[in-house]
């Protein structure tokens, strides 16, 4: 019997360090008009989503649309940022305005995943990829 448990525990060990999990990352960007560009990278483990990172820039006219933006930004988001799982960073440079949100969806409220009005089993990546190519968005393996 202990023969048979030490055989297990080696096979079991291979097999978490064989990389029998995998892990992949894609990124799709998408430049709009009005000078927005988009870049949203899904991390994924077993073909199933666990972060997404949205990262938009834009540049506008005058520094005080930037930072009216920003403080719209800032306000819209303004309950997010203490959401566990959530992390939001915006910045100003200039007539720029940078947004970044990233969900880990592990973390995520029951809430705020009906919100994403994802279910778990549904967040695989062909039905994620499918879904921002259709709207517009170039997706490649990184």
């Amino acid at each position: 019997m202990k023969k048979v448990f030490g055989i297990l525990m080696v096979i079991l060990f291979g097999v978490s360090l064989s990389g029998c999990t995998t892990n992949s990352t894609i990124i799709c960007t998408k430049e709009e008009e009005n000078n927005i560009k988009d870049e949203i990278t899904l991390s994924f483990k077993n073909d199933k989503l666990k972060i997404m990172t949205i990262k938009t820039e834009t540049e506008l006219d005058t520094e005080k649309e930037a930072e009216s933006v920003l403080n719209s930004l800032n306000k819209m988001y303004e309950n997010d940022k203490n959401e566990s799982g959530i992390t939001i960073k915006l910045k100003q440079d200039g007539t720029k305005v940078y947004f970044s949100i990233s969900y880990e969806l592990a973390k995520l409220s029951d809430k705020m995943m009906e919100d994403f009005d994802y279910e778990n089993e549904k967040i695989d990546k062909a039905s994620v990829v499918k879904t921002y190519e259709e709207d517009g968005f170039s997706c490649k393996k990184n």
